[in-house]
């Protein structure tokens, strides 16, 4: 599911990677592809709490991948809370 989601996200075609993505976590919840593809998505759509929802669960998974700590703080700044961003960075 995961792989074909990616695929319809390269051609732009983010509603019809949403729904695969979406059903990815919930047969394996820590995804990281389908975690980071919706996270994007969110940010896209200017959907900030989202996106950084996502974004927290990447780095509770996978916290040694500096990429995922770099979006958060990007998501937390343009939600103007400073102070996490800063943590996170």
């Amino acid at each position: 599911l995961s792989a074909i989601a990616s695929s319809y996200w390269l051609e732009g075609l983010f509603a019809n990677a949403r729904p695969l993505w979406e059903k990815t976590l919930e047969l394996q919840p820590n995804h990281e592809t389908a975690l980071s593809g919706l996270t994007q998505i969110d940010l896209d759509a200017n959907d900030l709490t989202s996106a950084e929802r996502n974004a927290k669960k990447l780095t509770d998974f996978a916290p040694a991948e500096a990429t995922h700590w770099a979006q958060l703080s990007s998501i937390q700044w343009k939600m103007s809370k400073f102070d996490d961003a800063i943590k996170a960075a």
